[in-house]
């Protein structure tokens, strides 16, 4: 539902835009509106990621700043190291009976059989997700 308002959305103010360039510049009007609508959507989706951190003031920092926020951070990675070692220790049966749930955990708990890397849209290694905060924080470490 949401990814259908979100395309309805940018359709219907290109729609509009094309009915006013129409209105205004008929035909040759119209195809300069779709040119200006379609940069103007190119831009709000290349910039979409960026809008909200720039409008609250968010700032990148880093551990002698804010040492209480990278603490948290090493937290939540030690945390999902030892969630990732312990589902890698336990064969989940449930899951592996019906792999359509494996969205559903925080750590993919499909491992038995190996069979689920051949359709997988996510990694399933956890060292990625727990170098980039690690990295943030300044810890140095065995894994990168």
């Amino acid at each position: 539902m949401n990814f259908l308002r979100t395309a309805i959305l940018p359709a219907g103010m290109t729609g509009l835009f094309l009915a006013i360039g129409f209105m205004l510049g008929g035909e040759a009007g119209m195809a300069i509106a779709l040119l200006v609508a379609l940069a103007m959507n190119a831009f709000a989706y290349w910039n979409s990621d960026n809008a909200v951190p720039r409008m609250d003031g968010a700032r990148e920092v880093d551990a002698r700043r804010e040492p209480g926020f990278h603490g948290i951070v090493t937290q939540l990675a030690d945390a999902r190291e030892k969630m990732a070692r312990g589902a890698a220790a336990i064969d989940h049966h449930a899951a592996e009976a019906n792999p359509a749930t494996a969205h559903m955990f925080i750590i993919n708990p499909l491992h038995a059989r190996r069979t689920d890397r051949l359709f997988s849209t996510h990694p399933d290694d956890t060292a990625n997700p727990v170098r980039a905060p690690r990295q943030m924080a300044g810890v140095v470490g065995p894994w990168g």
